[in-house]
């Protein structure tokens, strides 16, 4: 439907479908038929002020009229006054068009439809995902936003999958193609999902430094730690398992 909606009527639109998918209806648990409407003056909180600007009331009941002519709306008066506007139900599509926005269930579907498809890839990846699906069908949100959801997910999948020694930044590279990013931001995460989701109770066992634990989690998967240097100043003996003193 071809209708160029102003600020005002957008709001409008904006606040029914808001009052229309908080509902019991659009959840499918209730029983009787709904009527999904807001006062005027959610919109313009002066429209029953004696002391309102007159034009401006003029051009908010314009814009409403605009909106009810054009099926969207329908709106209850008492005499010349709108005491109410209600959302025609038959123009849902119309505004879920009109305001460029998508039905939530639809989203959620997609939410779900993205999680399933890492479903039986791997037993961590099921058990995070399955969390997710879980608290998307209780309408909850996910742990993670999608976009973030996805970069994790797939640097679990890499380092679950990974059959050579690698180094973090290699990884990060790798992934992101900025040597920094995995260790700035995402190791950590990671490897909290590792850890809930995978069998590694016995490795950790006795470790409780964080640092440790990701270090230990990643190295069972062949991803190491960069290496650091470390400047001596002065004379000095290294000594090392197994091999003779090293003096410096």
């Amino acid at each position: 439907m071809k209708f160029n909606a102003d600020k005002v009527q957008q709001e409008v639109l904006s606040l029914l479908l808001d009052k229309y998918e908080n509902s019991r209806t659009y959840k499918g648990e209730n029983q009787v038929h709904q009527s999904f409407g807001i006062a005027p003056e959610s919109v313009l909180r002066e429209y029953h002020s004696d002391f309102a600007d007159v034009e401006k009331i003029r051009r908010f009941e314009e814009e409403l009229t605009g909106l009810e002519e054009a099926g969207l709306i329908r709106l209850e008066r008492k005499g010349m006054i709108i005491r109410k506007i209600l959302l025609n139900e038959e123009a849902l599509p119309a505004c879920y068009e009109i305001l460029g926005r998508k039905d939530r269930n639809a989203i959620i579907r997609g939410q779900i439809s993205f999680y399933e498809a890492y479903l039986d890839r791997h037993p961590v990846l099921d058990g995070f995902c399955e969390e997710q699906i879980a608290r998307l069908q209780a309408g909850r949100r996910t742990e993670y936003p999608q976009e973030e959801a996805e970069r994790l997910l797939s640097l679990c999948l890499a380092i679950l999958e990974n059959r050579q020694e690698l180094l973090e930044r290699e990884l990060s590279i790798v992934q992101f193609g900025d040597s920094k990013l995995f260790e700035k931001k995402y190791r950590t995460r990671v490897c909290r999902i590792l850890q809930k989701y995978g069998d590694y109770a016995e490795l950790l066992d006795g470790v409780d430094d964080q640092r440790e634990k990701e270090q230990i989690l990643l190295g069972e998967h062949g991803v190491h730690s960069n290496p650091s240097y470390v400047y001596i100043k002065g004379a000095a003996v290294l000594t090392f398992r197994d091999l003779p003193p090293m003096e410096l």
